[in-house]
């Protein structure tokens, strides 16, 4: 090998250990975080209103029933 190629190789390298230094790994680790946070609380919001949906359909009908049968008795 001859000595500008193994310069070039070392210029490379010291490019490479520059770039992979400048990463902030905290701020990184926090943004990270930060997604997972809030995509549990999306994902809670939406279990939530599942819920919610799916007991207020019984509700409903209950309370169509219960409509149904006051107002067919007779007084």
């Amino acid at each position: 090998m001859n000595p500008e190629s193994l310069l070039r190789k070392a210029q490379a390298l010291g490019y490479d250990i520059r770039e992979m230094e400048s990463i902030d790994t905290i701020k990184a680790y926090k943004r990270a975080q930060d997604k997972i946070e809030k995509r549990q609380k999306k994902n809670f919001y939406q279990h939530v209103m599942r819920y919610a949906a799916f007991l207020t359909i019984p509700l409903l009908l209950s309370s169509f029933i219960l409509a149904i049968c006051i107002s067919t008795v007779p007084r």
